[in-house]
């Protein structure tokens, strides 16, 4: 039976999420190879929303010979959809599930994360095929007895981004006396914004004051306010935007729900970027900022490494003295500096959207394949045979 649809399924696609870009480009990648392909959501914000369907009416839409790639990253309906039909042919897309004590005891957050684990039981048994967004995730998911799981990074031409132009005057003001120290992530506990903020103080009081932090992410539960309390402690100065003010004054800068043109500003202004999470299942702000040649700083946890490959400088974020003396030495030593730019712009090389292409046409090949050998009829034996010659009777 010939393949009439491959559709997409997750929990909510918004704007400003790597998962959210994932699902539209493989749409796009879907599309371009021949497939028909409509993305079932549980719920999607304004922007997305005539861009998709609400999942409760995927059924009316579905065909025998449809497949459905689910995106798993948090307890939802979906799984409990797909169970309820097994004539269903679909396959689990996992893009890690955030470990529930990261977030506040009996938070909704924390209640979806558990969920999300346990439905991984369920969904072991249920998926043709299993994908995921590094080999980090593909052993954790071999934990809860999944094997044979493909590699499928994150699509995202990050190229895109670099070919955004430059305003040369932003550029300058933004570049002046003060370096600027970039990450880029949801606010929140397990991305340990905490923790940088306690690093560029002491920086601050042990080096020097030129250096300013800059965070991009929208922040989680009451995790923010947490900050601004840390923040006054420390006495950094807090800014909201890019203002004259905040250039002169702010030592921290925290920016929300940034297009790909305003954060592409921010990877044209940054000096260095760290990444100090200690949880990532791939971690896309990383190859983008290896993309503009930015060098990296990352703490050596979850899947941060495996991203990094053999760029970026590793440190150890409970021995702060690490992070401190990479950022002094990037900033006092340009050979040093530029080693590491060209350590970033050739890891950056192996997530251009060609070398991506070859791995979901692997990917998507070996699902295909599967999903023919379903379709294909099962040979019937007969149970004690009789000898021939012989009838009843």
């Amino acid at each position: 039976m010939k393949i009439g649809r491959i559709d997409q399924m997750l929990p909510n696609y918004s704007s400003y999420d790597a998962i959210g870009d994932h699902v539209e480009a493989l749409q796009l990648q879907l599309q371009k190879r021949g497939y028909d392909s409509k993305i079932f959501v549980e719920a999607s914000d304004r922007r997305h929303a005539k861009h998709c369907y609400p999942l409760h009416t995927h059924r009316q839409h579905s065909r025998p010979n449809h497949l459905v790639i689910y995106h798993h990253s948090i307890g939802c309906q979906i799984p409990s959809y797909l169970l309820s039909a097994p004539d269903y042919f679909f396959g689990m897309h996992y893009h890690n599930i955030t470990p529930p004590e990261y977030f506040e005891p009996k938070s909704l957050l924390r209640e979806r994360c558990h969920l999300g684990l346990r439905q991984l039981h369920s969904l072991q048994f249920s998926c043709q095929f299993t994908w995921t967004v590094s080999t980090y995730s593909a052993a954790e998911l071999c934990h809860f007895g999944f094997h044979h799981t493909q590699v499928v990074p994150i699509l995202r031409n990050y190229d895109d981004l670099t070919k955004i132009s430059q305003d040369q005057s932003f550029i300058k003001l933004w570049k002046g006396t003060k370096k600027n120290l970039v990450f880029v992530g949801r606010i929140a506990p397990l991305k340990s914004q905490h923790d940088l903020l306690a690093l560029v103080s002491i920086y601050q009081r042990v080096y020097d004051q030129n250096l300013r932090l800059i965070l991009v992410g929208s922040p989680i539960e009451d995790y923010l306010d947490q900050l601004k309390t840390l923040a006054r402690k420390l006495g950094l100065k807090i800014a909201y935007d890019l203002s004259v003010s905040a250039r002169e004054q702010a030592h921290v800068i925290f920016l929300q729900k940034l297009t790909d043109e305003q954060l592409a500003r921010i990877y044209q202004i940054a000096d260095i970027f760290i990444c100090y999470s200690d949880h990532e299942g791939f971690c896309v702000p990383i190859i983008e900022a290896m993309t503009f040649g930015l060098p990296v700083i990352y703490n050596a946890a979850a899947a941060i490494p495996e991203t990094c490959g053999d760029a970026g400088i590793k440190v150890h974020k409970h021995r702060p003295e690490e992070a401190l003396t990479a950022i002094d030495q990037l900033i006092h030593h340009a050979d040093f500096y530029q080693n590491q730019c060209l350590l970033s712009k050739q890891r950056a090389l192996d997530f251009q959207m060609s070398q991506l292409e070859k791995e979901l046409d692997h990917a998507l090949n070996d699902i295909i394949h599967k999903y023919h050998l379903s379709k294909m009829p099962s040979p019937h034996y007969q149970e004690n045979p009789k000898p021939m010659g012989f009838t009843d009777g």
